[in-house]
């Protein structure tokens, strides 16, 4: 069965299908420790796909920041407490 693993007494065994359900594994006769492990096929995989798909998400946010010019950033005329600056118009050095 994809993914299952047994141990009898520390050593790796084979494990079978009992009627096309059931799991079992062939111990000898006296006293045995049975252990059973599961690991999923697809485990590895599927954490390479997750951290491939962050890293692909924080090198574009990055590419993104420095690709865009220092002049795009936005400025605004408020003040913080929400009034406005005055603003001159450089060609008459009138106050607008």
């Amino acid at each position: 069965m994809p993914g299952w693993q047994a141990l009898v007494n520390g050593q790796p065994a084979t494990i079978t299908t009992l009627d096309g359900v059931y799991q079992g594994v062939a111990v000898p006769a006296g006293t045995s420790s049975v252990t059973y492990s599961f690991l999923p096929p697809h485990e590895f995989d599927a954490v390479l796909a997750a951290l491939l798909a962050v890293l692909f998400i924080l090198g574009t946010a990055v590419y993104e920041r420095r690709r865009r010019p220092k002049s795009q950033v936005e400025t605004t005329d408020e003040t913080t407490d929400g009034t406005t600056d005055e603003t001159t118009d450089e060609t008459t050095n009138e106050t607008l």
